[in-house]
């Protein structure tokens, strides 16, 4: 349900009921038009890659994580190399998932009390936050590690911290039902060893059946991206702006926030929901007949994202959120719709990262050219498209790193693998990564 007024922004609440009300009505549940005013008080995580023509000017965000990517994949020991870091290749935009859910990643990096207190280019409008910065290392994958094999990554000195996610689906299998025994393990060892803490629910494709059968409306389509697990099959997500579906997903960001926003470890979230994932993408992105009968317009997405966001806010008001951007749809130039969310999320105090950097993400592509334009403003992040080790990662794990840091990222995203297999890269990001607080 949708936050009350006083939790969401005036102006928000005011959009989303002239937009959403009349185009949700009948769109699957049978439901009433939806007004964010009317919602309840609440009670007490793997985008899919469209890999169908898109226009020349876009790149495609991928969220598919191959196998080896996840924790329990051993990790390779084998040498860095360090690189200058000053070339910079062209890479392909792309976003990343796991066989769950998105590929599930965490992040390990060294945080201590002696932390910078200010964060990079933090905004004027930027949450009451933490006394340590955001700034950092942060490794995904190990939300699934053995307690040994955690604590090992946790007395890593070049790791900042943690990026832990879990699916909708195993966070509240049932309704009201939490588990959060994907966060709790992690967040532990963190504190116990100062470590920082990003946290990522994936909804989409990762979403509770019992959704479905509260009456959300169910938006099926045929998984094309080969490197998912479900690739060929047909996989649901809830049509976004469905007012079921936007009452449950709010309902667990406040228990969310209600249960981790006075944690001193987590400092940032990622902002997710009316998606197939962790990013912006939806499926069946180039089929502009079928979403359009069921409403879609730029301007209905965008009121839905920044509902989204202010739900997000107000339940993690000492954190930074975060919103991964990518193109939702290949048509009716959705450009609109991110640039527009991510102003947005910097008018609040967020921010936006891309989970796409590889040695092959071009300079000049929009969305890199987004997150770096966002960087004067708020602090901006980026998520590695897949290990370096990958094929498809397009280069040394050095090139992304410059990409990254020219970009004026405060943290860095990086699959556990690469972690142990690229010391001096991880250590060289580090520093730069933290010197940039203190600046």
């Amino acid at each position: 349900m949708c936050p009350p007024a006083g939790r969401v922004a005036a102006a928000t609440a005011l959009a989303v009921c002239a937009l959403l009300g009349p185009r949700v009505a009948g769109a699957g549940t049978g439901a009433d038009p939806f007004d964010p005013q009317g919602i309840d008080p609440p009670s007490d995580q793997c985008t899919l890659r469209d890999p169908s023509p898109a226009p020349a000017d876009m790149t495609v965000p991928d969220e598919a994580l191959a196998a080896d990517d996840r924790c329990g994949t051993t990790d390779p020991q084998a040498a860095s190399g360090h690189q200058t870091y000053n070339a910079v290749q062209p890479p392909g935009d792309t976003e990343a998932f796991p066989p769950g859910g998105e590929q599930m990643v965490a992040e390990d990096g060294d945080a201590t009390a002696s932390d910078p207190a200010s964060g990079n280019q933090e905004s004027s409008n930027a949450p009451d936050t933490d006394p340590r910065t955001i700034n950092g290392v942060y490794a995904l994958n190990v939300e699934d590690c053995s307690d040994d094999t955690f604590e090992l990554y946790a007395h890593n000195p070049d790791l900042d911290g943690f990026s832990l996610r879990a699916a909708w689906s195993d966070v509240e299998p049932l309704e009201a039902a939490y588990d959060w025994s994907r966060f709790d393990p992690a967040l532990a060892c963190a504190a116990s060893h100062g470590k920082k803490i990003m946290l990522r629910i994936i909804p989409g494709v990762r979403a509770p059946e019992w959704v479905y059968e509260a009456g959300a409306a169910r938006f099926d389509f045929v998984d094309d991206n080969p490197e998912h697990p479900t690739y060929g099959q047909v996989v649901s997500m809830p049509l976004p702006w469905d007012p079921v579906f936007l009452e449950k997903w709010f309902d667990l960001v406040a228990v969310f926030g209600a249960r981790y926003a006075d944690d001193p470890a987590v400092t940032i979230v990622a902002i997710t929901g009316p998606a197939t994932g962790g990013e912006m993408h939806l499926g069946d992105k180039n089929n502009p007949d079928r979403w359009h009968a069921l409403g879609y317009s730029n301007e209905l997405l965008i009121a839905t994202w920044e509902l989204t966001v202010d739900a997000f806010v107000a339940a993690f008001p000492h954190q930074h959120g975060s919103v991964a951007i990518a193109n939702p749809v290949w048509f009716d130039n959705p450009h609109e719709v991110r640039e527009t969310v991510g102003a947005y999320c910097a008018q609040v105090g967020g921010g936006v990262q891309g989970n796409w950097l590889s040695a092959a993400t071009l300079p000049e592509s929009p969305l890199y050219q987004q997150v770096a334009s966002q960087a004067a403003i708020t602090p901006v992040g980026f998520q590695m498209l897949c290990s370096a080790q990958q094929e498809r990662f397009g280069g040394p794990l050095s090139t992304a790193i410059d990409l990254g840091l020219d970009a004026g990222a405060s943290f860095l995203e990086f699959y556990r693998p690469d972690i142990t297999a690229f010391p001096d890269d991880i250590a060289f990001a580090h520093q730069q990564l933290n010197l940039t607080a203190v600046e």
